[in-house]
């Protein structure tokens, strides 16, 4: 009898069945002959990487704090152009609420961060394409 490129017989009966074994044998000797194992242990070595974890954080907590600036900056200058003075306690108040949209800010960026790089894991060690918030139902 004719066989495939995998040696199964292709008049055998369970043909389907004996050709998907053969293949899964031949794709684990692959795995366990080198072909996949070196990028596997580069990829375990990246995930649960607290040096990067703490630099992703520590980028977009200084990104968000930038950028927070810039919007306060821009705010004040829209003031001063359209001639508005603010009583002490306006300003009082208005500094009180930048701390606490700042503090907002500086939160949302680290669990931003935290979320992306949990993704980032994920995707390494799994291979899949979709992020784990994805399947969360999380943005």
């Amino acid at each position: 009898m004719p066989r495939n490129y995998l040696g199964v017989d292709t008049g055998a009966r369970n043909f389907a069945d004996l050709t998907q074994a053969a293949l899964g044998r031949r794709e684990f000797n692959n795995f366990l002959s080198g072909g996949y194992l070196d990028l596997l242990r580069q990829n375990l070595g990246e995930v649960d990487n607290a040096g990067y974890l703490n630099r992703r954080r520590a980028d977009a907590r200084s990104t968000a704090a930038s950028q927070f600036q810039r919007g306060l900056d821009q705010r004040d200058q829209a003031i001063r152009s359209y001639g508005i003075a603010l009583t002490p306690d306006q300003q009082s108040v208005m500094e009180k609420s930048d701390r606490i949209n700042a503090a907002l800010t500086d939160v949302d960026a680290f669990n931003r961060t935290t979320q992306q790089v949990r993704d980032r894991d994920w995707m390494l060690l799994t291979g899949s394409q979709a992020p784990l918030s994805a399947f969360r139902g999380q943005q």
